[in-house]
Formats: structure tokens, sequence, C-alpha cells
């Protein structure tokens, strides 16, 4: 068992939720989506606090209510979560982070079984965009992802503890 809090860290898609719930039933703890969460707290959609406040106001609650969440449960970030603000050392100081790790084409695979209209970022995008948004952001977002202390690749199911 992984140390509480647990904070699930990957990128969009790749199955924080899923992970993070059946791990949760597993060991009998309380499980949160951040972004269910934030949903609940805001009293709108994550694509509405897009549409009306901007990505902005949205990554400033997002970091305020990830600081927020009880220290026994296992929580799910949003994909973006971790590369926003100073989110991911803070995880790293106050629970253990395990990065979900896929390939990028397992990841568009899975996004396009979702509603990408409920993912303000990837709403309007044709398939070659989004191939072409998930290579370019996992690139960009894996130095945060690697600074988590445990990875699960989800391709191999092997994992590591990288502290």
């Amino acid at each position: 068992m992984y140390p509480l809090p647990l904070f699930i860290v990957g990128f969009t898609g790749v199955g924080k939720s899923t992970f993070g719930m059946a791990y949760a039933a597993k060991e009998q703890l309380p499980f949160i989506d951040l972004d269910d969460f934030i949903e609940d707290k805001e009293g709108m959609t994550i694509a509405d606090i897009f549409a009306l406040n901007g990505e902005a106001y949205f990554r400033k609650r997002e970091s305020f209510y990830l600081k927020s969440m009880p220290k026994d449960a296992v929580i799910a970030t949003g994909g973006g979560c971790p590369y926003f603000f100073d989110n991911m050392d803070w995880m790293l100081q106050h629970g253990t982070v395990l990065y979900l790790k896929d390939s990028p084409e397992s990841i568009v695979k899975k996004l396009l079984k979702t509603d990408l209209a409920s993912r303000p970022l990837l709403a309007h995008f044709t398939l070659e965009e989004l191939k072409n948004w998930v290579k370019k952001n996992i690139k960009e977002r894996e130095n945060s992802y690697e600074k988590a202390h445990y990875s699960l690749d989800l391709a191999t199911g092997s994992d590591t503890n990288l502290r």
C-alpha cells in the first residue's frame, strides 16, 4: 500500500480516476477526483469554468483545492495540475505521488472513448490535432510527472520507485 495521501498524476486521459477508484476500493480508502471536487465546489463544469473565467482562473482554483484535500485519501489530479505553480512540489512534500505513464498512442485511444467536448483544451481538435497535442504536451509535462515518488507504466505494468 502506498502511504497517504496518495496523489495520482499523469497525462490527460491516462486513467488516473479509473485507477484511483479501483485502488481506493481495494484498500478501502476514500477516493477524490480533483476535477469532480472542483466542479462541485464551483457549481459548474470544468468546461464552463474555462469558458467563463479562463484557464488561468481554473489553474489558481485547482491549486487552492488541491491544497485542501484530506490526508487519508486517494486523489486523482487533473493532467495539468502537477505542471502549474508549485503543485508538484507541494504534493511531494505533503503525500505520496504516483505517476501513471502510458504511450501517446494509447492515451489518444482512451481520449477518443471519452466526451472530448467536456475537456476544454481538447473540445475542438481533429484527430491529427489531438495526436499532435498529446505528443507535444506529454514531452512538456513529463519532467513534472517524473518527479513523482513512484511510476506505474500501464503498458508494461512495471511499478518503479523513482526516489
